[in-house]
């Protein structure tokens, strides 16, 4: 029994090592995608025929229209939002979020399938405590007749 246990404790091992390089690679994706997305919104032009940001100089010319009102404030944050590094440093931010709550994710459907794993341990455990039980019973009610 300790045999299959430390073969399965080595198992748990090796999916958790893929797990990692698995999770690695998705976080690597979104900062690739989400780096792509950046660099859209910051140096592409928008199209002048269609779409919510028609007539407009930049994908957030739209949003410099709409805090106008700020005055100083706003040529301040435009500063700083519309560079290209604080656009990559949001995006980074962004994807360690989701990488973060992916890696929650994971781990507790990891926790719930060995909490279910133990639950059927326990079960034949039980089960096998049980038999003996009786088996022990038995063998002691026919020695007594």
């Amino acid at each position: 029994s300790s045999g299959i246990n430390a073969e399965y404790g080595y198992a748990v091992v090796l999916r958790s090592e893929t797990a990692n390089v698995v999770n690695l690679l998705f976080l690597l994706s979104l900062v690739a995608i989400f780096t792509f997305y950046g660099l859209v919104i910051s140096e592409f032009q928008p199209s002048t025929h269609c779409g919510p940001f028609r007539g407009h100089e930049s994908f957030t010319a739209f949003f410099e229209t709409m805090s106008a009102p700020l005055g100083p404030v706003q040529d301040w944050v435009r500063g700083v939002l519309g560079s290209a590094i604080a656009t990559v440093i949001i995006i980074i931010v962004f994807s360690l979020g989701l990488y973060y709550c992916r890696c929650v994710a994971a781990s507790r459907s990891i926790r719930i399938k060995l909490l279910m794993e133990r639950i059927r341990s326990q079960e034949k455990d039980r089960n096998f405590l049980l038999k003996e039980m009786v088996k022990l019973r038995d063998s002691i009610e026919n020695r007594s007749l």
